[in-house]
């Protein structure tokens, strides 16, 4: 397993069938396969924090955040009112490293207040207006290039000259533009960008 293992992200960990996604055992294999973890969350019928893209589906916490091997977690907020449960989770657990990022712009500044710039990203969708991402306030973003879209060199510099940590969702999540992908590839190794997401983590850091 490369280095740079541990700058990619699994797509609700590793799985082979979509009923596996978000599950405990997808971010568990993930996990001890040296990546990091993107995973949907947000609230069942009783408030508690549970995972899930569409819909809730039960998960224990526990079991993951006990995991020896873990890494960063990339909270992908799914819905409203979720801040103080996800606060509640992340405090419990000592010396967690972590990232969230989709959260409704409306709530945004309450995240900023109760976990900070550094670790709240401001999810950019390639090809939307770009000065939502140079004005943004976060020292984080997570970028999605889908459906055709893709950042410019030009954008992602002027992003870097800010300082901004950068996440990529690559198009391979989607049946994408597999030559960007080798192009953000080369973009990780060299410390440019600073992490991918992908549904196929072992291909991608056996590439790299």
């Amino acid at each position: 397993m490369s280095i740079i293992s541990s700058k990619i992200f699994a797509h609700r960990g590793m799985w082979e069938n979509e009923s596996e996604q978000n599950t405990v055992q997808a971010v568990l294999k993930a996990f001890l396969a040296g990546f990091n973890v993107e995973i949907d969350v947000r609230l069942n019928e009783d408030k508690a924090l549970v995972t899930g893209h569409d819909k809730a589906q039960e998960f224990d916490w526990d079991e993951v955040m006990e995991c020896p091997q873990r890494g960063i977690i990339a909270f992908h907020v799914k819905e409203k009112g979720l801040c103080t449960q996800l606060k509640g989770l992340i405090e419990s657990v000592p010396y967690l490293d972590y990232l969230i990022f989709g959260v409704p712009e409306e709530e945004m500044d309450l995240y900023i207040l109760f976990f900070g710039k550094d670790k709240v990203a401001f999810e950019y969708n390639a090809g939307d207006d770009f000065e939502k991402a140079f004005n943004c306030n976060n020292k984080i973003l997570w970028v999605a290039e889908l459906n055709g879209e893709r950042l410019s060199a030009k954008e992602i510099i002027v992003l870097r000259n800010q300082d901004k940590k950068m996440y990529f969702v690559t198009q391979d999540c989607h049946q994408g533009d597999v030559v960007l992908i080798g192009i953000r590839l080369r973009m990780l190794q060299t410390g440019f960008i600073d992490g991918i997401c992908s549904d196929n983590p072992l291909l991608l850091s056996t590439y790299a």
